[in-house]
Parts: structure tokens; C-alpha cells; sequence
């Protein structure tokens, strides 16, 4: 069965996070209005001279995420600060930890940020946009996190 595009939500790993509304510390990113993923794998050439036609095996893995949200330049509650975790990841080198869910099931992932951008157009809402690289395949088990490798919503 198809589901609803807007009941698939990213959220983010706040390892400042102290509240008790999301018990697993990922809080969601603000008002998401897009997000799509890619999973890919690169094909290697094992053709030889004589052969008619390319052959090949499986090479490695990779995967993106490209997420859209209302911009908060001033999160004041955690639904709005999975930006700042984002942001703060980038800024200092740090891996992000994801889950995206459906509202039934989950898949969580470590990423790296790759780049943000924001949008300011005239009369109308602000934007911010992520691309997210896996650094792993998307897994339906939460991993074991280390919080000096990421940052906070406050914290680096």
C-alpha cells in the first residue's frame, strides 16, 4: 500500500536534547515540506576485449538525502531545533544520526552533512535545504551512538 509522502518525516539525534516528548533523543527537523533519498551502487567493468556486450559486479554502496524546511533562525522548542543539530554538525566535523519514519516504520542512519543552503524570497516564507550523504546504509536498528562524535542542538 502507497502511503502519504507527508507522514515521512526526518528527525535528528539531539544528544542535548532533555526533554521527555521524544524518549529516543531524535527530535524532528522544523516543518519539513520535501525530502526524497537515493541509495545507489556503483557498477564495476569486468568486459574483456572479446566480450559483445559490458559486464560487470557490484561495486560500493552510497546513498543521499536531500531534505526542505521552513527556516527558524531562533528555535525556541525541540520540534524546532533539529536544524541547529544540523548546522552545528557542520560546522564542527561531526556525524549526524537520523531516523526517518513513517509513522509505522523506522530506518536510522549516520550522515554526514554536505551542504546547507537557505532561501529568502520576497513575500514568502524562508527555506532551508539539506543534503545529507550516508555514511552507511539506512538500517532498521538504531545504532549505538557516541555523543563526542556529534553535536548538539546547543553543544558542539
Amino acid at each position: 500500500m502507497a502511503i502519504n509522502g507527508s507522514n515521512v518525516l526526518i528527525y535528528v539525534y539531539d544528544k542535548d536534547y532533555a526533554g521527555t516528548t521524544y524518549t529516543d533523543k531524535y527530535i524532528p527537523v522544523a516543518d519539513q515540506s520535501n525530502l526524497s533519498d537515493e541509495q545507489s551502487k556503483n557498477i564495476i567493468d569486468t568486459s574483456a576485449k572479446g566480450d559483445k556486450h559490458l559486464k560487470g559486479i557490484y561495486g560500493r554502496q552510497e546513498g543521499s538525502i536531500s531534505l526542505e524546511a521552513l527556516y527558524f533562525p531562533n528555535p525556541s522548542s525541540a520540534d524546532e531545533k533539529g536544524y541547529l543539530v544540523l548546522k552545528n554538525c557542520f560546522n564542527n566535523n561531526k556525524f549526524a544520526y537520523i531516523k526517518v519514519f513513517d509513522g509505522t516504520n523506522a530506518e536510522y542512519g549516520e550522515v554526514l552533512i554536505e551542504s546547507i543552503g537557505r532561501e529568502f524570497p520576497d513575500e514568502d516564507v524562508s527555506t532551508v535545504s539539506v543534503e545529507l550523504r550516508l555514511n552507511e546504509a539506512l538500517s532498521e536498528t538504531a545504532p549505538t551512538i557516541t555523543d563526542t562524535n556529534t553535536s548538539g542542538s546547543e553543544t558542539v
